[in-house]
């Protein structure tokens, strides 16, 4: 984790880098300050020493901003320091994302946290630190950085039980995150897996059966896929079932059935922009025109 003196630019500079790992059987926390700007080279040097040449980091929003902002600082100082190490990454805030959006209004580290269980009390809040930070260079005044100093502690040590904790909600069968689960495995091509958890839901969304039901079909047991696209009464699962009817059983009057019921749904919305609905329209009398051409 990071604390900087602003959030974007190449004048925003780095003051604080710290990290958590397990050291000899112990969590060891170490953090690196900047005394003053003049003094980067040494602050980079020490941290990139402690590191080593490869390294995996765990952060919170850490791939979109404090990996780069430690790449944009590196390179004004690079001619005096190693080079930057090969780095493997696990940013919680995807996983955060992924498994906690749909029940929380804000995924940051904050609500992530008080949704496990923990609250911070008498916490600096992260936008003040700069101004503790141009403080304490001005007047020398360790005392000042203490509080910038708890807020990042708990920021990294917060990373430990949090990636531990997500990594629970992936891989414990026993949880109720088994919706969000399933799609994540899907989505990381995973499909027999993906498979198993969405036929474990007792409740599942329509966009899981959807993909339970594209799943079935492509691995070619369409009859198991049927039901499903007709449970989803939508757009998209008459679709799925006027093919079927067409090619494989080859009963051109039930994929004209299947057709004419996405058009009544197709007028049924709404929401959708018109330009969207005249597009699919369009498509669908063409489908419809195609098969009634087939049966006569």
């Amino acid at each position: 984790d990071t604390e900087t003196t602003g959030l974007r630019g190449s004048g925003t500079s780095i003051f604080l880098i710290g990290f958590a790992r397990i050291q000899e059987g112990h969590l060891e926390m170490i953090q690196y300050v900047l005394p003053h700007p003049a003094f980067e080279t040494a602050f980079y040097y020490h941290f990139l020493q402690d590191i080593g040449d490869e390294v995996r980091f765990v952060t919170y929003n850490g791939k979109s901003f404090d990996w780069p902002q430690i790449k944009t600082r590196h390179t004004f100082v690079k001619s005096r320091v190693k080079q930057l190490p090969s780095v493997g990454h696990v940013d919680l805030l995807h996983a955060a994302r992924r498994l906690l959006k749909p029940r929380l209004e804000s995924v940051s580290l904050k609500a992530v946290e008080a949704y496990f269980g923990h609250e911070r009390t008498d916490d600096l809040p992260g936008f003040l630190a700069p101004m503790h930070y141009f403080q304490y260079v001005k007047e020398r005044n360790p005392e000042i950085l203490l509080p910038v100093l708890e807020h990042h502690h708990a920021d990294c040590l917060s990373l430990v039980s949090l990636y531990t904790r997500l990594s629970q909600l992936v891989t414990t069968p026993v949880t109720d995150f088994g919706e969000e689960r399933a799609h994540w495995l899907h989505d990381l091509g995973e499909q027999d897996q993906a498979l198993r958890e969405f036929e474990q839901l007792s409740s599942p969304s329509k966009r899981s059966i959807m993909r339970q039901a594209m799943i079935l079909k492509r691995a070619g047991r369409f009859e198991e896929a049927i039901p499903l696209f007709e449970s989803l009464h939508t757009i998209e699962g008459y679709v799925e079932l006027a093919k079927y009817a067409e090619h494989k059983q080859k009963d051109i009057a039930l994929a004209i059935d299947y057709t004419e019921r996405a058009m009544k749904l197709l007028e049924q919305k709404r929401t959708v922009l018109r330009q969207t609905i005249d597009r699919e329209k369009i498509e669908l009398e063409h489908r419809r025109a195609r098969l009634e051409r087939k049966q006569t």
